[in-house]
């Protein structure tokens, strides 16, 4: 575990993935409670919602795995969070259940390319030997985004309202595009010299 914390490119992806789990936590636990309060939702469409954006991100997975493949990891971690982030801005202004359907389609298109993308990345910068360690750390450290999403989303909505918690997940979101984007260059700089 030692020799993966010391691995920039693998923190940086570890952080990013735990600032989308951070986001989908905090819209797992608040959308529900937004749709029904704010927009008027019935508790079968809240429901519908939310089978709209896994079967989106569903579908989209074998789509996204091969453009990963394609395009690279960067570029589908940095666009995914992209896209989630602007998405969840924007979430507050959705006033009807089909507004915030067509919203978490796109968001799902963002979160089933971080997902694909994450996975095969850290096994990209990771040796054979460490394999384990390296998925390990990874899991263990975007788990401890998919608790405190919940928890922070809370406290910003118990203090300022939904839209500042949506507003607070994006800035998160893009915050960790500039963060792994930054960190992955630089390394892939680092190594590239060093080569």
């Amino acid at each position: 575990i030692q020799t993966v914390l010391g691995q920039p490119p693998l923190l940086a992806a570890s952080a990013a993935n735990a600032g989308q789990f951070v986001v989908s936590g905090a819209l797992n636990a608040f959308l529900p409670l937004y749709a029904r309060d704010v927009v008027g939702l019935t508790a079968p469409e809240v429901g519908a919602l939310f089978a709209a954006q896994t079967v989106a991100t569903l579908a989209m997975r074998p789509v996204v795995g091969r453009a990963s493949d394609r395009l690279g990891r960067r570029a589908l971690i940095i666009g995914g969070l992209v896209l989630c982030g602007v998405t969840v801005w924007l979430l507050p202004l959705a006033g009807s259940g089909l507004a915030l359907a067509a919203g978490l389609v796109v968001y799902a298109a963002g979160v089933a390319a971080t997902a694909m993308a994450f996975t095969a990345f850290v096994t990209d910068v990771t040796s054979r030997a460490t394999y384990g360690a390296a998925h390990g750390v990874f899991g263990t450290i975007y788990d401890i985004g998919d608790a405190l999403g919940p928890l922070g989303a809370g406290v910003v909505v118990a203090a300022a309202g939904y839209p500042a918690m949506f507003r607070t997940a994006a800035t998160l979101a893009l915050a960790m595009a500039l963060l792994f984007a930054v960190v992955s260059t630089i390394s892939a700089a680092v190594s590239t010299t060093s080569a």
